[in-house]
């Protein structure tokens, strides 16, 4: 008989699932499960390797040395704990790279998963000198300073204002990741401030709904910021400073780097060399301002706005460096609200882009808007900027003239002009203040009127007919609006035209007439009078004679 010992071959083999592993990970740390499949032949144990690719800053990951010995079909289950760096932004991806082998190395099988920071918003609004007033305003040394992990738009709003007092700016502001920017307001005092000191509450909140506030006593002067005090830029640069109340010919001495020169774009050049609080001396009266100086950025880019609305084309493109480029893209409207937004990484030796953003969601308001387009590194310093302006009208609404009518006759006669407008028109117009205008031409001679098209009901305008008008002429009146409402759905019915009459009363044929009737008047009256006081005579006479003849 022949005996025969068969031996199977080991085979390893390992599989990882992430199907139900949750791989956005919270700014303080997560765990994530992921599954691994024994493929193999023979119950062994799993040994991994995890890393993280993709970022400039490393994330920890802590993971098991090896499994528990796992037979062949069986699952086991693998916990990471992940820890982002502090750097990491929401929506900038990274690769999770879980590497499986036995101990003898065999069976290697690698996976590649995407991760991602949570969302994690939070800001900080500060502001500890007075808020300095001239009769012009002033802006506040006040700063917000973006402190999550992704782009924000925070809300602003002004509290315990006096009586009289106004605020003009913006009260949405976007800010990058770790961005710092001056609170974008301007505080306007009541001409009949006597200086006395008021305290003035800003109010900020964002999106997750975390508050800021910060209190500011008033301050009267005769200089104020007319910019914000608040000044960001790169060093080396110069920043251009305004000040309400001093021009070219005013002394402005900073107290870092001495006098400053005026700029032709309207204000003063203030170098930026150092970070910190300093002040502006302005004829002997100072000003408190903060400066924030950032080092130049290890890679240069460009932003570019084209088209119309409703096909915006805004892209920016990071140009060629021997560095990794850590960067965010901000889409921004001029009422402050972000329309998108793109967090991306630039790798070494090689550029990046076009890099295009959305305004498919943009519906501006009529008038002149505008769109910025900012690049941000990853300190939230600004390394590309381009901003366009877009003439927005709407079209879907009309006026228009019905006719025109002679009403009188002579230097009294009056023109009327009778109009329409569609439905809901009236109402449209007013919200927006419109600015509306009927024009006369008739020969050379022309004239405009401004007209209100908003009120209750259509009723005609009345104009007097020019006195240099002649009967025959031909009057063309036109109505309209200025931009943006200078485009209406129907232009056929802006214009009319009437030839003129009527404009001169005919001469009397009996010229003389008028005075013959008042002089033959006069000579009537007259002669009754004095028929009447010779009637009294006489019979005053008579009863005389009478009386005498008695006695």
């Amino acid at each position: 008989s022949f005996n025969f010992s068969v031996e199977v071959a080991h085979i390893s083999g390992w599989g990882i699932l992430a199907d139900q592993a949750n791989l956005e990970i919270e700014p303080n740390g997560s765990s994530i499960e992921l599954t691994i499949v024994q493929l193999g032949n023979s119950p062994t144990e799993a040994w991994p390797t995890v890393w993280v690719n993709g970022t400039v800053s490393a994330w920890e990951v802590d993971f098991p040395e090896s499994s528990s010995v796992i037979s062949p079909g069986d699952i086991a289950p693998m916990i990471l704990n992940i820890t982002p760096s502090n750097t990491a932004q929401h929506g900038r991806a990274v690769e999770l790279h879980v590497r499986l082998r036995e101990a003898d190395g065999s069976g290697l099988t690698e996976i590649t998963l995407p991760l991602s920071v949570a969302v994690f918003h939070n800001f900080s609004l500060n502001g500890e000198e007075d808020w300095v007033l001239s009769a012009d305003g002033g802006h506040p040394v006040a700063e917000l300073h973006n402190l999550g992990n992704a782009p924000t738009t925070i809300s602003l709003r002004v509290r315990s204002l006096p009586l009289g007092w106004t605020v003009s700016g913006q009260m949405e502001v976007v800010l990058g990741v770790g961005e710092v920017k001056g609170v974008p307001l301007e505080l306007i005092p009541s001409t009949d401030w006597d200086g006395s000191v008021r305290t003035i509450k800003i109010e900020a909140e964002d999106e997750e709904g975390n508050l800021g506030e910060i209190f500011l006593d008033t301050e009267q002067s005769d200089y104020s910021w007319a910019s914000s005090p608040v000044i960001v830029a790169m060093a080396g640069d110069h920043a251009i400073v305004r000040i309400h109340g001093a021009g070219a010919s005013i002394s402005v001495i900073d107290s870092f780097s001495g006098p400053l020169e005026w700029h032709e774009s309207g204000g003063w050049a203030l170098p930026a060399i150092s970070s910190g609080a300093s002040s502006l001396s302005v004829s002997g009266s100072d000003l408190a301002y903060n400066a924030h100086v950032s080092q130049p950025s290890m890679r240069a880019a460009v932003c570019s706005i084209q088209g119309e609305v409703g096909a915006v084309v805004a892209q920016c493109s990071v140009l060629n460096g021997s560095d990794s480029f850590l960067f965010t893209i901000l889409l921004i409207d001029d009422e402050g609200m972000m329309l998108d937004s793109y967090p991306g990484n630039a790798y070494g030796e090689s550029p990046l882009g076009p890099i295009n953003l959305s305004a498919e969601d943009w519906s501006p308001e009529p008038g002149t808007r505008m769109l910025t387009l900012r690049m941000l590194d990853a300190r939230g310093v600004e390394i590309a900027v381009e901003t366009e302006d877009f003439q927005i009208r709407r079209t879907d609404w009309n006026i228009g003239l019905m006719g025109l009518e002679l009403d009188g006759e002579g230097s009294e006669q009056q023109i009327k002009v009778l109009w329409q407008r569609g439905d809901g028109d009236g109402p449209l117009l007013a919200q927006y203040d419109a600015d509306c205008s009927l024009s006369l031409v008739t020969g050379g001679y022309s004239m405009t009127h401004q007209v209100d098209l908003t009120g209750a009901f259509a009723s005609a305008f009345e104009i007097d007919r020019p006195e240099v008008a002649q009967d025959g002429d031909e009057l063309v009146v036109t109505i309209g609006c200025a931009f943006p409402w200078d485009v209406d759905s129907d232009s056929s019915d802006d214009e009319s035209r009437l030839i003129l009459a009527r404009g001169i009363t005919e001469p009397s044929k009996y010229p003389d007439m008028g005075t013959s009737l008042a002089a033959a008047m006069l000579v009537i009256g007259v002669s009754v009078a004095m028929a009447w006081i010779v009637r009294n005579y006489r019979e005053g006479k008579e009863l005389m004679e009478m009386a005498m003849a008695a006695a």
